[in-house]
């Protein structure tokens, strides 16, 4: 994930983030479906996609924490 990515991520609301994790989990999910299929050889699209979910759910994280210290 190029670091511009990360800064719109940063600038999502907690809600959006929610929602880009579950997309991505999805999209996680299509894609292990598809390897075993034997429908796409691409194996590391999945560990990109496992790794930008990582980064998503950290961003939301480090969002609840600050929250929790500034109040």
């Amino acid at each position: 994930m190029k670091s511009k990515q990360k800064q719109d991520l940063r600038s999502k609301t907690d809600e959006e983030l929610a929602r880009e994790i579950i997309k991505s989990e999805e999209e996680i999910d299509k894609l292990m479906l598809d390897i075993r299929m034997a429908k796409t050889k691409n194996t590391s699209l999945l560990r990109r996609k496992k790794d930008d979910l990582a980064i998503i759910k950290t961003i939301l994280q480090e969002k609840i924490i600050f929250k929790k210290l500034t109040n």
